[in-house]
């Protein structure tokens, strides 16, 4: 045997038999050596790596409830219109109020003649007194005579809502009401029989509602003839301030 394969025998067995004291040693030498690195300064704090986030399980990452509150799954509440803070503004109610059936007053309205063409009897006096020769009594004139053939056709003074008929022989005979917008409600006594209109009817300037008649026993002296009454806001006023009369 050559001496080259006696060395590397006899170095194989003392391999074998002090493995473990060779991998302490060389253990010990790597330990010592990065320690020795650390104190010497070889490492500096900004050298460490940086702890990167661990990746979450949703790519998508968390979801943006929105304005309102987190916690509630339905979203925030629609506050609708009317809100102050809805970009959108109150709801227009449109004309009038809700519960008012003849719309948004007008202070501009004219009231016509409800008679075509008829003469003035009577105007409207609180004093001195009407005597009334069919009763018998003298009081106040409430209202305006409009003289005309009997059965000559009766307009409403403006638009409005028909709001009573009445049936009273001595002091109004048939009589229509219409209410209007501007807190104005016209009264038209002393018609026909052959009411051409009901409760709660719409009625514009101009429609007919009935005729000149004789129903109001009070002034039936004066033969045929329309009495017109007005008030405002439930006060008796002359119809003559809100009429606009033709001209001759």
């Amino acid at each position: 045997m050559s001496k080259i394969t006696e060395s590397t025998a006899r170095l194989g067995k003392f391999l074998k038999r002090n493995i473990y004291v060779i991998l302490i040693v060389v253990c010990g030498i790597a330990v010592a050596t990065v320690i020795g690195l650390a104190i010497g300064g070889v490492f500096t704090p900004d050298e460490v790596p940086a702890i990167i986030d661990p990746i979450p399980d949703d790519p998508a990452g968390p979801v943006d409830p929105g304005p309102g509150d987190p916690d509630d799954p339905a979203g925030p509440v629609d506050p609708g219109p009317g809100d102050p803070d809805d970009p959108t503004g109150p709801v227009d109610p449109g004309p009038g109020e809700p519960d008012d059936p003849v719309g948004p007053a007008n202070p501009t309205a004219s009231y016509i003649v409800p008679v075509y063409g008829a003469m003035v009897s009577n105007g409207y006096e609180l004093y001195p007194t009407v005597f009334y020769s069919k009763i018998k009594e003298s009081g106040p004139h409430f209202g305006i005579d409009f003289v005309a053939a009997e059965g000559t056709s009766v307009m409403a003074s403006f638009d409005g809502v028909v709001v009573n008929i009445l049936a009273d022989p001595i002091y109004e005979g048939y009589a229509v009401t219409i209410e209007h917008a501007d807190g104005i409600r016209t009264v038209y006594a002393s018609l026909g029989s052959d009411i051409r209109v009901s409760v709660g009817d719409t009625v514009s300037q101009g429609d007919v509602i009935g005729t000149v008649g004789t129903s109001m026993q009070k002034e039936a002296g004066e033969g045929p003839h329309l009495h017109f009454e007005m008030f405002e806001n439930g006060v008796r006023i002359d119809p003559a301030s809100k009429l606009v009369f033709e001209e001759k």
